[in-house]
């Protein structure tokens, strides 16, 4: 809240919450953090859900559209006094110990112009692509495909649905995003009638109403993962004494629900300060096997 507060406050513009409850279904025997709910409890939330063998409970969660998101930050980063470099490049980093050189290219329709930038700090949150310097984590690209369904009519509803492997978030106004798949397939991001079919189906299948429903999008986005699933934060070289070099990557699955605790985080080490948050589990160097 407190992260989209301050987004208002220096764009002007306000990122609607789209979503405040979701209905999550657990094999029996899995716990759920949420509150259990009775068949004509469901069936008030999400008119004819079908349920099958899972045990459904309420949970407070909000959610908000990516894109709205998006749409708003860069604004907002202006507003705040940073100069964002759109479809820029990093394509060098160069370090004499107490400041780093970064060569850049700034790419558009017409023509590639070449900068070169000095930084005594550099943050390094290239997702599921390669850092320019070797030392970084190592990274890698899995793809999930979503579709965007649209229905009409009065069947509704405002709740997140989730089951293992599949997701269905209302957006507003009849629209519905279902996801996703997990594939290790590179950084393909194309998508594919099969699994857009696949993903449709299972929908279906959990919320019928969707059976009427029109797609009106599909697309793949590449999520970064790093060999034990867990995000690397902190600095590049934990050893460090006077670190100035700082990675956030690997975040998977979860990178927009993570980002404004990250950032608290970098800022905190980048002064100085002590973080709020044990980040042993996090290290860069976690998974570097020790020298024999």
């Amino acid at each position: 809240p407190k992260f989209l507060a301050r987004i208002h406050e220096l764009s002007g513009r306000q990122i609607p919450v789209r979503t405040t409850r979701t209905l999550e279904g657990l094999p029996a025997g899995e716990q759920s953090p949420g509150t259990p709910l009775t068949a004509e409890q469901i069936q008030q939330l999400a008119p004819r859900l079908q349920t099958g063998s899972l045990s459904f409970s309420v949970m407070d969660e909000r959610s908000l559209d990516p894109c709205d998101l998006t749409e708003i930050l860069p604004g907002a980063i202006r507003a705040a006094g940073i100069e964002l470099r759109e479809h820029t490049q990093v394509l060098s980093v160069e370090s004499d110990g107490a400041s780093h050189r970064l060569l850049a290219a700034h790419r558009s329709e017409k023509n590639t112009e070449e900068a070169s930038f000095m930084a005594h700090h550099i943050l390094f949150a290239t997702g599921a692509w390669e850092s320019p310097i070797p030392q970084a984590p190592a990274v890698e690209p899995r793809k999930g495909q979503l579709v965007a369904l649209k229905i009409d009519g009065s069947e509704q509803t405002d709740c997140t649905l989730r089951i293992p492997g599949l997701y269905i978030v209302p957006r507003g106004e009849g629209n519905y995003v279902v996801g996703a798949t997990l594939e290790n397939t590179g950084f393909d991001q194309s998508t594919s009638e099969p699994e857009l079919a696949d993903l449709t189906r299972r929908a279906v299948e959990l919320w019928p109403p969707l059976a009427q429903a029109e797609r009106v999008a599909a697309w793949a986005g590449l999520r970064p993962m790093v060999a034990d699933g867990l995000p690397v934060i902190g600095p590049l070289s934990p050893g460090d004494s006077n670190p100035t070099l700082w990675v956030a990557n690997g975040h998977f699955r979860n990178g927009i629900l993570l980002a404004p605790g990250t950032a608290h985080i970098l800022r905190d080490l980048i002064l100085g300060h002590k973080p709020e948050v044990a980040l042993d589990a996090f290290r860069a160097d976690r998974l570097v096997s020790p020298a024999v």
